[in-house]
Order: C-alpha cells, then sequence, then structure tokens
C-alpha cells in the first residue's frame, strides 16, 4: 500500500480508500505533534505571561477573565475562549505549563479527520485521504500544534466554519441545524482566536446569506441556531464590553481604521504585490516548507540573489516555485473549475472557500508590509485545495499511468521536502540548540531555570542583566519558573533596578565552550558560565550597584 494505492483513481474518481490507510496517517500525525512534547515546547513570552495568568486563576488570585490576549500591538483584547481552554486543561491535567498546550494539541489532531472530510465535499475519497495525509506531516501544521498560542488552534475552527457554511448552502430550503452549529461554534471560538478572524468569518458568512436569499432561500432557523451559538461562547467578553462600555470594541476598530490607510495608488500597488506575494511562500511554507524563516521577506529576493548568489537562495527560490504554481496555478483551477462545475454541492464548496480566501486577501492587503507567514495559519488549508485541484487537473488531461507517475512524484517530493524540515528540527532539539534569540523552547529554560534559582532563596530576588533582545526573549519565560519557586525575578534594564546583594546573572549569546571565565562584564567579575544550547548565562559578583549594559568584555 502507498502513493499507488492513494492515486490509482486520479483518472476515475472512483472510492474505495482502505481505512487503514487513513488511520496509519493519523497515527503518524499523532506522533510528529505528540514527540517530546514537553522538552521541545516553545515557550516565548507570550506563552510564560498566558501560563501565569492561568495558574492566577486557578489558584483563587484573580478571577476568570472576560477578557484574552491582546491582539498583535493594538489595545484591542481578544475574546477570554483561549484562556478557558487553557483553564480547562491544567485543570484537569495539573498546572505545568506544557499541559495547557493540550487544547491546541488536540485541535490540531482533530483537523486531519477534518480536512479530510471536508475536501471529500469536492474531491474523491482516495484524493482526499492523499491530501489529508500531507497534511497530516505539513511541518508548518507541526510547528504550530506543539505550543500553547491563541492562533495555534483557527485551521481547525476555520475547517469547522467552512465545513459547516458549505452544509448550510447544500441543505437550502431543508436546512441543516447541525451544520449551523458547527458554523455558531466556530465562530463564537474563531473571532476570540484571532483579530483576522473576527473580520473574516463575518465577512465569509453574510455573503453566504445573501447568495442563499438572492435564490429565494431563507434560512432563518439556521441563521437563529448559529447566532445562539455564537452568542454563548461570546458571553464573557459581551459582559466584559458592556462593564467597559464597548472600550475594547472601539479600540478594535480604531486599530482597524489605523491600519488601513492607504494613502496613494503607489503605496496600493506595493501593498498589492506584497499581499500577492506574501500568500506565494505562506502557501509554499505550509504546503512544502520552503523558504526562510517566519518573514515575508520574498520582495526583495532579486536583490539577495544579486548579493549572496543563486545557491544561497535555493530555498527562496523553491518558495516562488512551488508557492507560484500552487497559489497562482491553482487560484486559476479554482475559477475554471468552479465556472464549469455542474454538481451544486461542489459549486457551494468552491464558492465558500473561494469566497473566505478572497476575503483574507483583502484584509491583508492594508497590512500586508508587516505580516509574518504565520498569520497564514488562517489558510492552513487551502494549499491542499489548490493542490488537489492540480491533481484533478492532471488526472483529466494525462492517461492514467502517465497522471499516477506525476501525481505519485508531486505528492512524494513535497512530503519528502515536510520530512527534511522535520529531520532538522529534531537535530536541533536533540542538540539543545534550538533555542535562540527568536525562540525560547520550554526544556532548555527549564534547565537554564536550575542554573539560576537552585541557590536562590525562597522569597528573594535574583537579577537579570543582558543584551536587549537577549532579555525580552528570555525574561518572561525564566519569570515563569521563577515565580513556581516564589522567588522575584528583577530585570536589569537600567541603573535603578539593580541593588547589591542579590545574584546577579547576565544572558547572552553563547560565547563557545571555555575553561576560563570572562574576566568582566560591566565591571563585575565573572563567576560562573552556564551554556544551553544557544544560549550562555553569567553568574556575576553583585558587590556594588554597577549599571549593566549587557556588553561583556574579555
Amino acid at each position: 500500500m502507498g502513493i499507488r494505492t492513494i492515486l490509482m483513481n486520479v483518472k476515475k474518481h472512483k472510492t474505495g480508500m482502505t481505512p487503514v490507510f487513513l488511520v496509519a496517517f493519523f497515527l503518524l500525525g499523532i506522533f510528529l505533534r505528540t514527540y517530546h512534547f514537553s522538552e521541545w515546547m516553545t515557550f516565548n513570552p507570550d506563552q510564560a505571561r498566558d501560563a501565569l495568568v492561568v495558574q492566577s486563576v486557578l489558584d483563587g488570585r484573580s478571577p476568570l477573565p472576560f477578557f484574552g490576549p491582546q491582539a498583535g500591538n493594538t489595545a484591542f483584547k481578544l475574546g477570554p475562549i483561549f484562556y478557558y481552554f487553557e483553564i480547562v486543561s491544567a485543570g484537569i491535567f495539573g498546572t505545568e505549563a506544557w499541559k495547557m498546550a493540550y487544547p491546541d494539541l488536540l485541535f490540531s489532531i482533530l483537523s486531519i479527520p477534518l480536512l479530510f472530510v471536508f475536501l471529500k465535499k469536492f474531491f474523491t475519497r482516495n484524493m482526499s485521504a492523499a491530501l489529508a495525509a500531507l497534511y497530516s506531516v505539513s511541518f508548518f501544521a507541526i510547528t504550530y500544534s506543539r505550543f500553547a498560542f491563541n492562533p495555534n488552534s483557527i485551521p481547525f475552527f476555520t475547517l469547522l466554519f467552512l465545513y459547516g457554511l458549505v452544509g448550510v448552502m447544500n441543505a437550502g430550503k431543508k436546512e441543516d441545524l447541525r451544520a449551523a452549529a458547527a458554523v455558531g461554534t466556530a465562530m463564537g471560538v474563531g473571532v476570540q482566536l484571532h483579530a483576522l478572524l473576527f473580520l473574516a468569518m463575518p465577512l465569509t458568512a453574510i455573503p453566504v446569506l445573501g447568495l442563499l436569499s438572492s435564490k429565494k432561500i431563507f434560512v432563518w432557523k439556521s441563521v437563529l441556531t448559529a447566532s445562539a451559538f455564537f452568542l454563548l461562547l461570546n458571553f464573557p467578553q459581551i459582559i466584559g464590553e458592556s462593564r467597559t462600555g464597548g472600550a475594547n470594541l472601539r479600540a478594535f476598530f480604531g486599530g482597524a481604521g489605523s491600519e488601513a490607510k492607504i494613502t496613494d495608488n503607489d503605496r496600493l500597488w506595493r501593498n498589492l504585490s506584497n499581499d500577492f506575494i506574501c500568500h506565494v511562500q505562506g502557501v509554499a511554507n505550509i504546503a512544502a516548507d520552503a523558504g526562510s524563516g517566519d518573514k515575508c521577506n520574498l520582495m526583495n529576493l532579486p536583490g539577495r540573489i544579486q548579493k549572496k548568489g543563486w545557491r544561497n537562495n535555493a530555498d527562496n527560490l523553491a518558495a516562488v516555485g512551488i508557492g507560484g504554481i500552487l497559489f497562482v496555478g491553482g487560484a486559476i483551477l479554482w475559477i475554471l473549475y468552479l465556472r464549469g462545475e455542474t454538481d451544486r454541492r461542489k459549486r457551494n464548496f468552491l464558492i465558500v472557500g473561494g469566497l473566505y480566501l478572497s476575503v483574507i486577501f483583502l484584509i491583508f492587503i492594508p497590512v500586508s508590509a508587516s505580516i509574518s507567514i504565520r498569520y497564514f495559519i488562517s489558510i492552513a488549508f487551502a494549499p491542499y485545495v489548490f493542490l488537489g485541484l492540480w491533481l484533478r487537473f492532471i488526472g483529466e488531461k494525462l492517461p492514467g499511468r502517465a497522471a499516477l507517475a506525476v501525481c505519485a512524484i508531486v505528492i512524494s517530493g513535497l512530503a519528502a521536502s515536510n520530512l527534511n524540515g522535520i529531520v532538522v528540527a529534531v537535530s536541533q532539539y536533540r542538540a539543545q540548540r534550538a533555542g535562540t534569540v527568536d525562540t525560547a523552547v520550554f526544556g532548555e529554560v527549564e534547565r537554564m531555570s536550575a542554573f539560576v534559582f537552585d541557590d536562590a532563596d525562597p522569597s528573594g530576588k535574583v537579577y537579570l542583566a543582558g543584551k536587549k533582545q537577549y532579555l525580552k526573549r528570555f525574561y518572561m519565560p525564566l519569570n515563569y519558573f521563577a515565580a513556581q519557586k516564589g522567588i522575584t525575578l528583577v530585570k536589569v534594564d537600567n541603573r535603578k533596578n539593580l541593588k547589591p546583594g542579590g545574584p546577579l546573572f547576565h544572558i547572552a549569546k553563547r560565547q563557545g565552550d571555555k575553561k576560563e571565565l570572562p574576566v568582566l562584564v560591566e565591571g563585575h567579575r565573572s563567576l560562573e558560565v552556564g551554556n544551553f544550547g544557544n544560549i550562555s548565562l553569567t553568574r556575576i559578583s553583585n558587590e556594588d550597584p554597577g549599571m549593566i549594559s549587557g556588553e561583556q568584555a574579555h
């Protein structure tokens, strides 16, 4: 059983995919998402902050929140559902930070079979199984399943939302209240996970209702059912808004308005171009782990090629090729199949999915200069629909054996690219070198905390100095472990913060394995160095309150 079994009926579009294959890839997806889960979990400042919020609620020191995490760099706060997920998980399994990540892990796992049943509304069973299997090994999807972060459950709830909307359209006047409940549930959760969905989900659902109404199909029961689920899930936020006089909503629309200003045609063109290129890069990253890092940076690719050469930009060139073929070609095929599809249910699939992707594209235009690849978690399903359209097109245009060979090569190549990314990441985690100035890893920070806090006095103070970017990345994660021990961790970013006598540590990039200690750190004697992957922590004498700027002198 293998690629041949998966794609046997690409040409004829028959069913009959064995459930053993589906279960095998589902189990593989679970394994890749749970392997060394706690030790290798991303534990950045946001995760540490949220873990402390949840612990405060469970300890009775804080009430249940009416609002959730702050959205980006705005004053707008999301709904509290993400915190509620963490609170429930911690209440059941324990208050360790990694146990609070279980809901995101669970929803990521469930998104694999949900993608399969969603794709099955348009593609054959075999095709849907092949695409869901590829998604199960997506490095992008796996990465965003392995830690607690409010956007990480978006793929599941986006799929549930679209699946429900297609169901509502397919039912028509007969009304499918289960599909309506799915829409209301997905919207009720989705608008609390990210500000992007706060706009995208309603802007997709309303035109669908308009389209049904234009055909004299009025689904009042479905609207009431979806609204009931939506309001129930957003009840805490509604209470919060009423208590603050709607100040939070005003912050959202004020922030959205300032972001959306486009003052001239040149800027509009730049935003459109950047939005397009970012979609190409995002699709390539999700489907094949192609492209460099989380930044949307292909706009300056010609200059980077001129500076570093073609070979040093191979990954970015692959992203352009793979993303361009999938996104541009897939969009064209989407339109062509929509125009030619006679099956009403399949047309509804293309209408709903195409409408949602169009809304996302439009929302990204005014903010395209500041978006990251992680924003494309909102369309994590899209590359697999694009790929499915390509495979269907190949199956229709080539003879059976030729179509099978091409499809096998394409799917095998994309799977291999993702698996290569997984192997590289695993090697970094095993070497304890995954943590960097851009990413903190739970297991590595836990070992740092033992070095810093094990000899500290309970209820005492420990001081942490270092370069600004290292303090920004590691202060909150270390502060989480300090709080577990009843220790106050003080960030030394100016002279007033440092008092003599307490333990003082300096955090910076690893200086290399050296037997001798650094002689001085801004006038303080270095006592001991601890290396943790790519990070060094130096214990420093603290006899006098000298200013620590973060530079080491050797």
